[in-house]
């Protein structure tokens, strides 16, 4: 869980700063994990093995109300984020999930292929 609340913790708007740091924060996640990937830019992969599922998420987020800096979890175990004013904020889970799915199938040592963009809402 820590790993997704890492993840949420990155306001990774395409093409600000957070976005890279995400990309740079995984890059190193990856290499203390010794899984082999392929970095070009601030997009991973590795399809190096046939006929095994590959996964794909995305890095980005829509931009909201500031960057998430305080997490609740709810009665109903739904995280949910705030910024420094305690106004709701995007996590960026809809994808960040994703990511999060990956790098926990990877830490299982599941064979899996794998893909995760940044910007794919426009162009990778």
């Amino acid at each position: 869980m820590k790993h997704l609340l890492k993840l949420y913790s990155f306001e990774s708007v395409h093409g600000k700063p957070d976005e890279k740091a995400l990309a740079d924060w995984l890059e190193q996640w990856f290499k203390d994990h010794h899984i082999s990937f392929t970095r070009d830019g601030d997009n991973f992969y590795k399809l190096d093995r046939p006929c095994v599922p590959i996964l794909s998420a995305h890095l980005d987020q829509v931009g909201t109300n500031g960057k998430a800096e305080h997490f609740v979890l709810t009665p109903d175990k739904h995280i949910q984020g705030y910024n420094a004013n305690w106004e709701r904020t995007s996590l960026g889970g809809d994808d960040k999930n994703g990511v999060w799915i990956i790098l926990k199938m990877l830490e299982k040592k599941h064979d899996i292929n794998f893909i995760i963009s940044a910007g794919e809402e426009v162009g990778c």
